[in-house]
């Protein structure tokens, strides 16, 4: 016990001190729970990208990169994006379903590395009241499950990062793997949860029907002619936010495929996305 309490606190001294960008820590420094082994693969690594010359507290944003639950997608531009609306971004290369961690290992890692990001408000210089979540593709689907399965943490912990609650402030999805039912991503319902998922689990990750009145403010961006993740997901989602009558704004583009990208290559969500942020409050306009 001594040395895990020792571990957990060398893990967050550790983050304390590398809040600079491009700096990387290992979310689960005793080993991440039902870990094979000790290699990258069976780690979860946050990458950091503070605000550059941030002249006071900032809001933060974890981001869950796609991938398809097969790889783990770049961040590191919209990250930067990020960092110029004046909020700190932390990127989650999240356990993998293709290395033997199906559903719940990417959820851990997620709820983990959002109650790190907390512990570390003070040290990181963030306001732990505006901090969100933000996947695209399969990682908007760890983005949503991460913001309808969450919790107070555990105050009787000995590590004092599970003492922090992992509920989202807010949360933006883009082109978000949502559901596991009819209109599903099938090939990330069948890595995650594997060929012949029991009707219950089915429906535990079916995130449209986990919604609650808890659930964070959603920003949810699709395309209608998305030929990868069906822009149902999107709709289904926002219908079940509205019903719970969580705030929630969906925007829908007529053309820009899986990614939201016009014709220039640049997301058409991002003056949106800004806007919603700062009408949230989230960021100073």
């Amino acid at each position: 016990m001594r040395a895990k309490c020792a571990a957990w606190i060398t893990a967050v001294t550790l983050a304390a001190s590398v809040a600079s960008a491009g700096a990387t820590v290992d979310i689960w420094p005793d080993g991440a729970p039902g870990a094979t082994g000790t290699e990258k693969t069976d780690q979860a690594i946050l990458t950091l990208f503070p605000v550059p010359d941030a002249k006071g507290k900032t809001p933060a944003v974890l981001i869950c990169p796609g991938g398809g639950y097969k790889h783990i997608s770049a961040s590191a531009d919209i990250a930067r994006w990020f960092n110029s609306q004046g909020i700190a971004a932390f990127s989650l290369a999240y356990r993998l379903p293709v290395h033997g961690y199906r559903h719940p290992a990417p959820l851990q890692d997620a709820q983990r590395a959002m109650r790190l990001i907390r512990s570390n408000a003070a040290q990181w210089n963030l306001e732990p009241e505006k901090i969100g979540v933000m996947g695209f593709s399969s990682g908007g689907h760890v983005a949503s499950t991460l913001s309808t399965h969450f919790d107070s943490g555990d105050p009787q912990a000995t590590d004092p990062v599970a003492r922090m609650k992992c509920r989202p402030d807010f949360q933006i999805l883009m082109c978000p793997v949502v559901t596991m039912g009819p209109f599903a991503h099938v090939p990330s319902r069948v890595r995650l949860l594997g060929p012949e998922p029991a009707p219950e689990l089915l429906n535990s990750v079916s995130n449209e029907l986990q919604i609650t009145d808890r659930t964070p403010p959603t920003f949810l961006a699709h395309c209608a002619d998305d030929g990868l993740v069906k822009v149902e997901n999107s709709k289904l989602f926002h219908a079940a936010l509205l019903k719970a009558g969580v705030p929630a704004e969906l925007r829908i583009y007529e053309k820009g495929g899986h990614g939201t990208r016009g014709p220039d290559g640049k997301l058409l969500w991002l003056r949106d996305g800004a806007k919603w942020l700062s009408d949230r409050g989230i960021t100073n306009g």
